[in-house]
């Protein structure tokens, strides 16, 4: 299981350079993709009432998704996916991961999720994670959302690899049954605009967080899963002005200082 804390920022293009500076003489690109870029992929579950987006925009600190992820193109092409299942204690995420083939068979039926057996991989836990994703598609009836797609380009410590960077770029929902890509696309984000994205166990190293407050950045929730289903549903969220985004909270969430996420987070 992963268990770090995660921090998010929206950035325009000209925040994104300033960030992308300072990263990349600090750190290594991650080496999934050339310079740290690659295409991720996510159908998310939920309810047939939307539980888990409803429980997002009311903004509940203890959040579950459940998501299918596969990396590159269209989902046919993907030798391998991942299920994921997704906990949220505030800034905190727990997530735990299984790897597993032909993660086509499960986008294009959702009633795959309550067999484990059709979900097992090599790993040695993902047996109780198949476990667990089946029990939970029972009990609230998961079916597919929506799936987002963006670009990635992610670094990573070189000595502490539980520091990670992350810009997503070009965020798009589509239909949750289109695997292939071939849908209408819906943005999330203002053309040139990221979402930023730092993990990091325990504590974030001090040049991180000084560099980020030099550059007078601000936290800011930012749900791809929630966006993206507002987006399906026709709400205007996504479509807000740049400075009308950068400053848009979902209900019972704000704008955090930076410094006062850095001492919550370690005094956790």
């Amino acid at each position: 299981m992963i268990d770090r804390y995660e921090l998010k920022f929206l950035l325009d293009p000209q925040q994104r350079a300033e960030v992308e500076r300072v990263v990349v003489g600090r750190l290594e690109e991650d080496e999934h993709g050339p310079e740290g870029r690659y295409a991720v992929n996510s159908i998310y579950y939920d309810s047939p009432d939307l539980r888990w987006m409803h429980e997002k925009l009311d903004g509940l600190s203890r959040r579950h998704k459940v998501r299918l992820r596969w990396y590159g193109g269209p989902v046919r092409e993907a030798a391998e996916g991942f299920l994921e299942i997704k906990h949220r204690r505030g800034r905190r995420v727990l997530k735990e991961r299984a790897r597993f083939a032909r993660p086509d068979r499960v986008a294009a039926d959702h009633r795959l999720l309550l067999d484990p057996d059709e979900l097992l991989g090599e790993a040695e836990d993902s047996g109780r994670i198949a476990a667990r994703v089946s029990r939970l598609a029972a009990e609230l009836e998961l079916r597919p959302a929506v799936l987002i797609r963006y670009r990635r380009r992610a670094f990573v410590a070189p000595r502490e690899r539980r520091l990670r960077i992350t810009f997503d770029e070009v965020v798009q929902a589509f239909a949750p049954d289109d695997g292939r890509l071939e849908g209408s696309a819906r943005p999330l984000l203002p053309t040139g605009w990221v979402v930023l994205e730092v993990k990091f166990d325990q504590r974030m190293p001090s040049w991180t967080r000084s560099a980020l407050i030099s550059l007078g950045l601000r936290l800011q929730p930012f749900s791809k899963y929630a966006e993206g289903m507002l987006a399906l549903r026709g709400a205007a969220s996504h479509a807000l002005s740049p400075s009308e985004a950068r400053l848009r909270s979902p209900a019972g969430e704000e704008a955090l200082d930076l410094g006062e996420a850095a001492a919550a987070t370690e005094g956790a």
